[in-house]
């Protein structure tokens, strides 16, 4: 079976850690079957990586999702060498879909967040792309149910995003990363990424907790904002966002809305103490024995017993660290991906 996968994130070319991103399907994929990845951009090689890989010429801005849409047309001309096209993200399946079996992985829809205009847009690609696709991926089962009841596509699956384990995992990562912020404070607080997320959640539990540090990375607050328990850091090589997990007490991400978010999964795998949401696109991914769930963001009462009860703590950080292994491994989910290929390939 030849496999072309489509994507527009590709290390080093990615907001993602090279090791997170949903891209790094293909990693372990081409242990199953032929994948040749076809990207945009110059010919860079990752470090690490082995995978097959294509690049071609983009524009430089996707504001109307030029690129993706010029990276889905290369696909399409190419297509015929392959047996099924995967676009790892929804829009560059567009133009394959019209010639070849290809399969969509989506990972948001504009009903997720529906004041987000630019989803609106991408929106509108989607409505034209699912239906013609062989088959989509979702990776919440909210978020398949609503690309089901509004796009209507042929075959719909849930697959929970992966998680590298091999990589993220404490023997990874040694010292402590907040050595010099930790200025007497009992424990600190991490938060990784803005997608979805409640910045101003954290800025409020921040003044109710003045014994615990609370470090936000990716994020920039106004200097108001910046007390003597929160820090903000930019965004971190991929040596320090181990460290950095590594060296939290407990992972803090209140969140408006999810599908999937890499950075639960990455917590997980470092087998870090969650303080998160009991909403769609989270509940796949925890439960109450993995993580501190939040119900109608009371998040005081659920991150007061995260901090006072170290037993908790260390209880469902190891329940979430033993479920991304058991469960969210790209190894599992790449071989339930193969069986999705195999089903559309059989089907005339």
């Amino acid at each position: 079976m030849r496999v072309l996968m489509v994507t527009h994130h590709w290390p080093p070319r990615t907001h993602h850690s090279a090791y997170s991103g949903y891209e790094r399907i293909a990693h372990y994929m081409k242990e199953l079957c032929d994948v040749q990845v076809l990207t945009w951009g110059k010919e860079t090689y990752p470090e690490g990586s082995d995978v097959p890989t294509t690049w071609v010429w983009t524009p430089s801005t996707d504001v109307f999702l030029e690129r993706r849409l010029m990276l889905s047309l290369s696909a399409m001309f190419r297509s015929d060498d392959y047996d099924l096209v995967h676009s790892l993200y929804s829009v560059p399946s567009v133009f394959p879909s019209l010639k070849t079996k290809t399969l969509a992985t989506v990972h948001i829809v504009p009903e997720i967040s529906p004041d987000n205009i630019w989803l609106r847009y991408k929106g509108l690609w989607q409505r034209y792309l699912f239906p013609r696709c062989s088959g989509v991926i979702a990776v919440s089962e909210n978020l398949g149910q609503m690309v089901q009841e509004r796009y209507r596509p042929k075959n719909l699956r849930f697959i929970p995003h992966g998680i590298d384990t091999t990589y993220f995992s404490p023997k990874n990562a040694s010292g402590d990363y907040f050595e010099n912020m930790r200025d007497g404070h009992d424990l600190v607080s991490l938060s990784i990424g803005l997608h979805g997320g409640d910045v101003q959640e954290t800025l409020r539990l921040a003044s109710i907790f003045q014994n615990v540090l609370f470090v936000i990375v990716g994020g920039t607050l106004q200097q108001e904002f910046i007390g003597r328990n929160i820090r903000t850091l930019p965004r971190l090589s991929e040596i320090d966002m181990l460290r950095a997990y590594n060296s939290c007490d407990l992972f803090f991400r209140p969140l408006k809305f999810a599908t999937a978010n890499n950075s639960l999964l990455e917590a997980m795998s470092m087998g870090k103490p969650i303080v998160t949401n009991k909403i769609p696109g989270v509940i796949d991914y925890l439960d109450n024995d993995t993580a501190f769930l939040v119900e109608n963001m009371e998040y005081e009462k659920a991150f007061r017993i995260a901090v006072e009860d170290t037993n908790e703590r260390r209880k469902r950080a190891s329940g979430a660290f033993n479920r991304a292994r058991q469960e969210y491994d790209w190894r599992l989910i790449a071989k339930r991906t193969k069986e999705v290929y195999d089903e559309i390939l059989a089907t005339a």
